[in-house]
């Protein structure tokens, strides 16, 4: 299947996207992300910042991905790369691996 991105959504021009990636509406991809082939970002999904996500990963709605959680949010998962993830390559460089989900709280 190509790759569909919903005209809701705003994707940098700079950002890597693969084969057979979904971007539904009201996302928002930055211009130093790579999303692998076979990725699923729900609905109003944020990915920013220098991040790598890998093949096959799935982004359930409100996940803010590489970047800071809105003051007083509670309803979105916010994976802070500083703190949760391993950095490859570079310093500021995020990696998500193969066939992960990320999910609201």
């Amino acid at each position: 299947m190509p790759t569909q991105i919903s005209r809701l959504s705003g994707v940098h021009q700079s950002a890597k996207i693969g084969d057979d990636v979904e971007i539904g509406p009201f996302c928002v991809v930055g211009p130093d992300v790579t999303i692998g082939n076979g990725t699923k970002l729900d609905s109003h999904v944020v990915v920013q910042g220098k991040v790598i996500i890998g093949e096959r990963n799935r982004f359930w709605p409100n996940c803010v991905i590489g970047g800071e959680p809105t003051p007083g949010s509670k309803s979105a998962t916010t994976i802070s790369f500083a703190k949760a993830s391993r950095s490859v390559a570079e310093p500021r460089r995020k990696i998500i691996g193969l066939a992960s989900a990320m999910a609201t709280c």
